[in-house]
């Protein structure tokens, strides 16, 4: 990764480094393993001793409450995709002012380090290792995440027993968290100026097609050292994307060549239509390879091919995200090119710029329905964790409580086809086409996968009748209540210890005889569940007892009692909850005190509606 004025989000410099720095509860942080545009990566180790990469993402995205929203919701696709050529993201942490990425380990350098070392490769191993990357890359876009800045830097080559160098694709989590859902709207573009492919720099919306452009300029710098329009600002870079078409360089075998020049194809129309029709084309190319030598490296890329040059003069209204009538001459895309060099500014890095869309694929409800809220009851009991990831239950049972705003009469005859495990939107145009009446139900759960309809009533095969509910699966966003403030009483926000279990977000107050101990917090009606263990500090000096009570605008949700080494787990509906007030007393007095603990208390809400507010005294 390469260097730059990055600072990492504050981390806890009193813990010696010997022991390294913590991380959530489940992780220790260590010496830097490098930097680049989106963050620090640093050598990591869970708690059961095994090293982990953890990747530090700038500070300023974890105060954009929108990434908090596409970090805590992408948690489900990035951790579950598994490819022997991607590295695996382990685990997503939020944990104040720091968002954490943690991923496998790789031994090994990165694919720009072995490249600057041997200055170019081979033809064969070339073609080898992008086949390896095209495979990785094939099972990304297989989740509908587009990379976006495929370059050697993120290819990391794990070393293997026999001295071989398996290519894995890294930071496809870093950019399908960044820009967001790439397959609904377009907040942002990101990219490399040497690998960016002509239609983004033209504000088109990225594709597959994209990414393979960037994989044929990596291919081609593999084997002739540098990029085929390298040199000069990054304007002139951007430029020659859009108006040049590289010259065949010296050495260049003609049936490498000819594939390269299909995934540099200014139109994305005219590139391959998938990695994995391009890895398997590469494959049957690596015999004529074989005993081919690496090229000298190139001081300068050849003459642009003239004759075969195009400029890109339009984009095909099929990779937009909303109808355009405008055309872009060279005058718009230089202008759009001016743009992404003031977003370098003197580092270099990624490339942003704020897009005009702001649509998505995935309605909520359309006219002919109410979105309500499941309203589990207090009976869950989801098991505590350390882990900056929510674990609410998912067997809580949803209870509809808002009529539904019918359209027309109704269908009540309509025969219902399976609705669950497919997404709100293909099932909301599904319901509108039988004309039946419907309402959704939103259901939260941290392990399914966002939007996707998770129950339904009736039963498939049943007539529609009167009404049609679905439940739909909503990764929550997480606030911890100790980064909130109380508006009354006195907190502490310390790390501690309450039965051997360490709760580095947790809050505590000193409970004494004689007296009822109150905290209030304002929730502004931004959240949807509360959930945390309620205890006593291992340190405490008495095993007396401590009645508390949880209260929401005055109605009593909860009443525990706990004691040193007895704990209680709570699972609360505080939808629309303005005031939250938390009152402890002593059971039984001694002269001893007795610290009452919360711990890692978290406030589960909705993307659309979490916000943190702010204590008012």
């Amino acid at each position: 990764m390469s260097q730059d004025n990055f600072t990492p989000p504050p981390l806890d410099d009193s813990v010696p480094s010997a022991d390294g720095q913590p991380l959530g509860a489940g992780y220790r942080l260590f010496e830097v393993l490098g930097r680049g545009a989106m963050g620090e990566v640093r050598r990591g180790r869970t708690l059961s001793g095994d090293d982990v990469a953890v990747k530090l993402l700038r500070p300023e995205l974890a105060g954009d409450p929108a990434m908090v929203a596409r970090f805590l919701q992408e948690r489900g696709i990035l951790i579950g995709l598994a490819h022997p050529n991607i590295v695996r993201v382990l685990d997503l942490v939020a944990e104040g002012p720091t968002l954490a990425i943690v991923m496998d380990l790789i031994h090994g350098p990165d694919l720009r380090s072995e490249l600057t070392r041997r200055g170019t490769f081979p033809p064969v191993e070339a073609a080898a290792l992008t086949v390896g990357v095209l495979r990785g890359l094939g099972a990304v876009h297989a989740t509908g995440v587009v990379h976006r800045d495929i370059k050697p830097e993120n290819v990391l080559l794990a070393a293997q027993p026999d001295g071989s160098l398996i290519p894995r694709l890294s930071d496809f989590g870093v950019s399908k968290l960044v820009s967001g859902n790439v397959t609904s709207r377009r907040t942002s573009v990101i990219g490399t100026p040497d690998y960016m492919a002509p239609e983004l720099i033209d504000d088109a919306l990225p594709t597959v097609q994209s990414d393979l452009y960037s994989v044929g300029i990596m291919l081609y710098e593999l084997v002739c050292g540098m990029p085929p329009f390298a040199g000069g600002s990054p304007l002139a870079i951007l430029r020659k994307h859009v108006e040049l078409t590289p010259g065949k360089p010296p050495g260049m075998p003609d049936q490498l060549w000819g594939l390269i020049g299909e995934l540099l194809a200014k139109q994305p129309t005219a590139r391959p239509a998938s990695a994995g029709l391009v890895a398997a084309s590469l494959e049957q190319l690596l015999p004529s390879l074989a005993h081919l030598p690496a090229a000298p490296p190139l001081t300068a890329p050849p003459a642009p091919d003239l004759e075969g040059a195009t400029v890109l003069n339009t984009i095909p209204h099929t990779l937009r995200d909303e109808p355009t009538t405008r055309s872009r001459g060279g005058a718009g895309r230089i202008a759009a090119a001016a743009l992404l060099v003031i977003a370098l500014g003197a580092g270099g890095g990624a490339l942003w710029w704020q897009s005009r869309s702001t649509s998505s694929a995935e309605p909520t409800a359309t006219a002919s329905s109410t979105p309500t809220t499941a309203t589990p009851t207090d009976s869950a009991t989801p098991t505590p964790t350390d882990s900056a990831t929510p674990t609410p239950s998912s067997t809580d049972s949803p209870s509809a409580s808002t009529a539904p705003s019918p359209t027309g009469s109704g269908n009540p005859t309509a025969i219902l086809p399976v609705l669950t495990g497919r997404s709100l939107s293909e099932v909301v145009q599904t319901l509108n086409g039988l004309g039946t009446r419907y309402e959704v139900t939103e259901v939260l759960d941290a392990k399914a996968k966002d939007n996707i309809v998770v129950a339904q009533k009736p039963a498939p095969g049943q007539p529609a009748g009167d009404l049609v509910t679905v439940s739909v699966s909503r990764i929550p966003v997480v606030t911890y209540l100790a980064d909130i403030g109380p508006v009354n009483g006195d907190v502490g926000s310390d790390t501690v210890s309450v039965n051997g279990v360490r709760y580095t977000h947790a809050i505590s107050w000193y409970a004494s005889c004689n007296n009822t101990q109150i905290v209030e917090y304002d929730l502004g009606k931004d959240f949807r569940r509360l959930q945390t263990t309620i205890g006593v500090t291992d340190d405490s000096d008495s095993s007396g007892a401590v009645a508390t009570e949880i209260y929401l605008d005055d109605r009593r949700l909860a009443a525990k009692t706990t004691s040193l080494g007895k704990t209680a787990t709570v699972s609360l509906d505080v939808t629309q909850g303005l005031r939250l007030r938390i009152q402890s007393r002593r059971t039984s007095c001694t002269d001893h005190g007795i610290n009452v603990v919360f711990g890692d208390a978290q406030l589960l809400g909705l993307p659309s509606e979490s916000g943190t507010p702010s204590p008012t005294p």
